[in-house]
């Protein structure tokens, strides 16, 4: 059986009130933190993290969980989604390791 991946798509939003020496994207590193810290064996990184461009041009940052358990899948998935630094219009992918890169089946994650 093929494990399920879900890809995140987060808006690539600097916040407002960064600093010019600091890096634009501190939420990408806060994603990571939260994922390996969930403690959850249902959930892990499937891939890299990288910077994708949606269908209308915009960029966005993508993370990649996977595992046996849709339940699980979207339970990390809407808790990074609601992760206070992360910018509002994140959505997920449902897959599996074969599915092409942006083509999976689309999940709502309610933010």
């Amino acid at each position: 059986m093929a494990e399920i991946v879900y890809e995140i798509h987060v808006p690539l939003v600097a916040p407002a009130d960064i600093p010019e020496s600091e890096y634009d994207f501190p939420w990408i590193n806060g994603v990571e933190d939260f994922v390996k810290e969930l403690g959850d064996p249902q959930v892990e990184w499937f891939d890299d993290g990288l910077v994708w461009e949606n269908n209308a041009g915009d960029p966005e940052y993508l993370f990649f969980i996977c595992g046996p358990s849709d339940t699980a899948l979207l339970k990390a998935s809407v808790s990074i989604s609601n992760l206070p630094e992360v910018p509002i219009g994140v959505y997920a992918l449902r897959g599996d390791e074969d599915t092409v890169l942006g083509a999976g089946e689309r999940v709502a994650l309610r933010r």
